[in-house]
């Protein structure tokens, strides 16, 4: 039989071990949320990006840009930029967040918009891209 200072003892290192072991889960966890959200961040950037991409491209080849009501409608299966393959099929509408992705375009200029991370907008900022 161990002494009762003895078991004390070890009780407290346990008791100190458990507690280190919550401390590590509970920053390991926010660090995982900070960087889940910075790649959803970037993949939205990403799909906006894509789209401005093939808005110029659509610019370089036809000498204008082709007139788009929404986001939607520059993205959809009968959007000009989707048919020529100028922007990849079957693009998200909406980010993680669940907020749509939002641009209009003319003949002479473009702009498209994401909102950002609701959650973090000083380190995930909304986006803004026009043609210029």
């Amino acid at each position: 039989m161990k002494p009762i200072t003895q078991k004390i003892t070890d009780l407290i290192t346990v008791l100190i071990l458990v507690g280190g072991c919550i401390a590590l889960c509970g920053y390991s966890y926010k660090q995982y949320q900070l960087h889940k959200t910075a790649a959803f961040h970037q993949r939205s950037i990403d799909t906006v990006e894509a789209v401005s991409s093939g808005m110029k491209e659509y610019k370089v080849r036809h000498g204008e840009f082709p007139a788009c009501s929404d986001f939607p409608a520059m993205v959809s299966p009968q959007s000009p930029l989707v048919k020529e393959g100028l922007v990849p099929p079957n693009l998200s509408l909406r980010d993680y967040w669940g907020n749509p992705y939002s641009g209009h375009s003319n003949q002479s200029s473009f702009a498209l918009n994401y909102s950002g991370s609701p959650t973090d907008p000083y380190n995930f900022p909304p986006i803004t891209l026009h043609s210029q």
